[in-house]
C-alpha cells in the first residue's frame, strides 16, 4: 500500500521540477521560438556552396536569458566575446572583447523603479566614455539627450502628450 501512495507523490514532484525549468516568457530563448530548458545554441552560416562563413555560440541562464555570446570567423578563430550582466530581462552591462580592437566596447544602462532605462553609457576598449544617453520620463513628456564625452549635449529630443 505504501508504494501506491508514494508513486503519485513522486510523479507530482517530478512534474513540478520540469515546469519550473521552463524559460521566462520574455527571455531570448522564448522569443526565438525555442522550447524547454536551453543552455547553449550554436548557429553556423554557410555560403551558397556550403562553405562556412561564421558561427555564433550563445549561452543562456536557466531562465532563458542570454549570458554570453561567442562569434567565430570562417576559419574558426574567435572574433568576439560578449558578456551580459543582467537581472532578468534588464541588461545592466554588455562587455564586448573583439579581435578587432576598435570593436571593443562596454555598454552600461541604469533603470528607474518602473524598469525604464534612464541612462546608457558607451565606453571604448580603453575605458574612455564615447557616448551617453539620458532619458527623462517626466509625466506628459519624454526627453532623450545624447551627451558627448565632454558633457555637452549633442542632441535633445522631447516628445509631449497633451492630456484631455
Amino acid at each position: 500500500m505504501t508504494r501506491i501512495v508514494l508513486f503519485p507523490a513522486f510523479l507530482r514532484f517530478v512534474s513540478s521540477l520540469s515546469i519550473g525549468q521552463q524559460p521566462a516568457k520574455n527571455s531570448e530563448v522564448a522569443l526565438t521560438g525555442l522550447h524547454g530548458r536551453v543552455h547553449t545554441v550554436l548557429t553556423e552560416t554557410f555560403d551558397s556552396l556550403g562553405n562556412p562563413e561564421n558561427s555564433t555560440l550563445a549561452i543562456y541562464d536557466p531562465d532563458g536569458y542570454l549570458q554570453e555570446e561567442y562569434r567565430y570567423d570562417r576559419d574558426g578563430s574567435l572574433h568576439s566575446h560578449t558578456k551580459y550582466t543582467r537581472k532578468g530581462w534588464q541588461v545592466y552591462k554588455t562587455e564586448t572583447n573583439s579581435s578587432v580592437p576598435s570593436e571593443n566596447r562596454t555598454f552600461v544602462q541604469s533603470f528607474n523603479s518602473d524598469g525604464r532605462v534612464t541612462e546608457s553609457e558607451t565606453y571604448d576598449g580603453n575605458g574612455s566614455l564615447i557616448g551617453r544617453t539620458r532619458n527623462d520620463f517626466t509625466p506628459g513628456k519624454t526627453t532623450l539627450m545624447d551627451v558627448k564625452p565632454d558633457g555637452t549635449a549633442s542632441s535633445v529630443v522631447t516628445t509631449g502628450r497633451t492630456r484631455v
